[in-house]
């Protein structure tokens, strides 16, 4: 496991090593929460509050400006503490531009006026700043060296602070190295040398807890690590790399439960801030992938990794989850081949810069007497010229700090031209309103860009005069509510999407705070975007509707063609079969058994025309060719034709019978022969599903006011209350052993509707199932 996340750790080692770094100046700097001194309070606001902006965007230009500024105020008033801010914004800036000559300078310099100052957390701050240019610039023998000496001082100082910063520094050294071990002690150390009064005591407990974590954890002892993990979590400060750590113990200790957990903690979470957090992510999908066995997709990912080493371990994790432990072992082979590499080149890089050390100090040497010998000569040529240099170097360094500074307002002013004047989303700034009880109650726009100018101008809003509240009444809600949550959150810039209601736009928008008084806002329009994409959500509805109404279809036309097969087949087989046997020579089979085999044959036969008929009857109805013809008929003829012709299909053991209450002569207008089909499909129905019992056919005109109820009682199996409304769709079996075409029921319900009526399951009988057809008195309208 050691191998699994050392190249990358080295990367993040040293981002973290430079953040804490940032810390440490910025606590040891004079501010609120500066341990020093603080100077700041007695001095003019404008220049504290330039200060402060000042190391906060320590590599912008102007930066150097400020420095030169508190150099000539450090003249002016004697104060040595101007000194030491501006040497110190100096080296902050060579440090993020990476000009080792002048870092160098102007740390010493630093270091030098904190220690006049009594500055000691600065001093020691410094150091550790030293150390990490060198880690930055890849040159560990040296941060290695200025780690040791910024112990060694502390501890001739007896100062705590600085042994924290020092052991702090080493243990960071020692694992990017891969020396967990080492790196563990350092840290431990650090840990005993933290002041418990200190303001963010639990924080920096925190940061060492996590970092000791991780190095158990490629340690391969998960249990210590789990165990600072949660030592970790007292300290009440969140750090979400300690989730990622606690799901990649659970991982290799085969929790696979707790891992998949904590995973989708760390995933769900994020962590915008954390310089690891899109590595970890990558690694915790890898191994999610795996143990799911989503081999294709954890491979996918494992190519994006980046850095060989890491892609070796991965793809090792993944095979072995694959059970292909021949790969897995030379992944894991290639990955070690690569990490012993890297190590042997950073220990390569360390004996080369000794060697370059070691030829320079010779060179100096050799040239040191040479040099003294020339100093001396030209030293007493640089007394003279010296006094004319130096009159005419300030002369010519003031003409061109004049131009300089022109020629940068001169860009600035181009620039702004052409980049924001120009642009194609919409840039303004404004000034803030603020109401009685400090909160922002509006604000005046008194420079546009081109964008808003035009837009401006086409809504009837005046540039420099009119407030958002006059101009957007409605609108201008949301944009005052989010700069006010900005300022009580002491947010930099807030980001949000904006709806103008007066003109139904929508821009996506970013206030940037500028101090407390103005404000710069840009928006971009997205109205035609978010247009776009409802149009599109719509057609991809409709897209998905159509699929599933074809996916439909085409299952219902499978299944019908399944169905259709099977159900003719098995009637033309038993007639083909029977009609065999009648073809038999005399003698071998008796009269009673030629009738037998007549009645299967004319009851096939039957079943064959009843299934063809339903299809041409669906078929007809699909194609609107399907009719009725309404005449006078007899509703006792009627039910008593419809049992003669299905008698014969009733099993022995059951009794089907007519039961009326209407004359003989009881007439209504209506199709006999559909009003037939229907009562003949329910007398069917009930004859399948019916053992033993009775099938009665009823007829009344009391049941439903106004109509004539036709019903079939049966003692059969009966239907599930859940099917009642299911057995009515075409193609619809309850039982798919019996046969039938699933179409009877479908077609009578057409039926019953074109005649004026409606049929039903009466889903209040529970001896069996009893079905009815409700027909008018009269012809219905058409």
């Amino acid at each position: 496991m050691q191998s699994l996340f050392l190249p990358m750790n080295r990367i993040i080692l040293i981002s973290v090593f430079l953040l804490a770094v940032m810390f440490n100046s910025v606590s040891a700097s004079a501010g609120p929460a500066s341990a020093e001194p603080d100077f700041w309070s007695g001095e003019p606001e404008s220049v504290a509050k330039r200060y402060a902006q000042a190391y906060r965007h320590h590599n912008e230009d102007w930066v150097i400006d400020f420095a030169d500024t508190l150099d000539m105020l450090g003249k002016s008033s004697g104060k040595k503490e101007y000194d030491f801010y501006a040497a110190q914004l100096r080296c902050h800036y060579a440090f993020n531009a990476k000009d080792s000559v002048s870092f160098f300078r102007y740390s010493e310099q630093t270091r030098e006026l904190a220690s006049k100052l009594g500055y000691t957390k600065s001093f020691f701050a410094e150091m550790m700043n030293v150390v990490g240019f060198y880690m930055n610039s890849n040159q560990n023998r040296k941060a290695r060296e200025m780690a040791s000496a910024l112990v060694s001082e502390a501890e001739r100082q007896g100062n705590a602070e600085g042994l924290q910063m020092g052991h702090y520094a080493l243990g960071v050294l020692y694992a990017a190295y891969g020396d967990n071990a080492k790196s563990t002690t350092y840290f431990l150390k650090a840990l005993r040398y933290l002041d418990s009064k200190a303001e963010l005591y639990e924080s920096s407990k925190a940061q060492l807890y996590s970092l000791i974590a991780f190095n158990y954890f490629n340690d391969k002892d998960y249990a210590k690590s789990l165990e600072y993990c949660d030592l970790h979590d007292e300290c009440g400060v969140f750090d979400n790399d300690v989730e990622a750590c606690r799901a990649l113990c659970a991982y290799y200790m085969q929790d696979y439960d707790s891992f998949t957990r904590n995973a989708e903690i760390y995933l769900a979470k994020g962590s915008s801030a954390s310089v690891s957090y899109e590595y970890y992510c990558a690694w915790l999908n890898i191994l999610l992938h795996a143990i799911h066995r989503e081999f294709e997709e954890a491979m996918e990912l494992a190519q994006c990794l980046g850095d060989d080493g890491d892609i070796y371990s991965a793809m090792s994790e993944v095979y072995k989850q694959k059970g292909d432990w021949q790969k897995a072992f030379e992944c894991q082979e290639q990955c070690s081949d690569y990490l012993r590499n890297v190590r042997e080149a950073m220990l390569l890089e360390d004996m080369e810069q000794m060697d370059k050390e070691m030829t320079d100090l010779v060179d100096l040497k050799k040239k040191d007497h040479d040099i003294l010998v020339l100093n001396f000569v030209l030293y007493l040529a640089g007394v003279i010229l010296l006094a004319t240099f130096l009159l005419i170097f300030f002369i010519v360094k003031h003409h061109k700090e004049v131009v300089r500074l022109q020629n940068r307002q001169l860009d600035r002013s181009k620039r702004y031209v052409a980049l924001v004047d120009n642009a194609p989303f919409g840039y303004s700034k404004a000034r803030l309103i603020y109401g009685q009880d400090g909160k922002v109650v509006d604000y005046v726009t008194f420079e546009v860009n081109k964008v808003l100018r035009k837009s401006f101008l086409d809504n009837g809003f005046v540039i420099g005069t009119r407030t958002i509240v006059e101009s957007y009444p409605k609108s201008s809600i949301l944009l005052l509510d989010q700069i006010n949550k900005a300022l009580e959150e002491g947010l930099q810039y807030v980001r949000f999407t904006f709806h103008l209601v007066e003109f139904d736009r929508h821009y996506e928008t970013i206030i940037v705070l500028d101090g407390d008084e103005n404000i710069q806002i840009i928006s971009l329009n997205t109205t035609d975007v978010i247009k776009y994409r409802e149009e599109l959500e719509a057609t991809n509805a409709k897209l998905r509707e159509a699929k599933e109404a074809a996916e439909k279809s085409e299952r219902v036309k499978t299944r019908f063609v399944q169905n259709m097969s099977h159900e003719i087949r098995t009637p033309l087989n038993a007639i083909v079969g029977f009609s065999q046997l009648l073809g038999l020579p005399d003698g071998m089979i008796s009269e009673q058994e030629k009738q037998e085999y007549s009645s299967y044959i004319t009851s096939n036969s039957d079943l064959l025309t009843m299934l063809i008929n339903d299809i041409l009857d669906m078929g007809d109805i699909d194609s609107g060719n399907y009719s009725v013809n309404m005449a006078p008929a007899r509703c006792n003829a009627i039910c008593q034709a419809a049992v003669n012709t299905t008698i014969t299909r009733a099993n022995p053991a059951v009794q089907m019978s007519v039961e009326s209450e209407l004359d003989d002569d009881y007439t209504i207008v209506t199709d006999y022969r559909r009003v037939q089909q229907i009562l003949i499909n329910f007398l069917t129905n009930a004859c399948k599903n019916t053992v033993q019992g009775s099938i009665v056919l009823r007829c009344t005109d009391k049941e439903v006011p106004g109509k004539v109820t036709f019903s079939v009682t049966d003692t059969g199996c009966g239907v599930p209350p859940d099917k009642a409304d299911v057995i009515f769709e075409r193609f619809s079996k309850l039982d798919q052993f019996k046969p039938g075409s699933g179409l009877g029921l479908n077609i009578c319900r057409d039926i019953a509707e074109r005649l004026g009526g409606e049929i039903g399951l009466d889903k209040s009988y529970t001896a069996g199932a009893r079905f009815y057809l409700n027909l008018p008195l009269t012809r219905p309208l058409e």
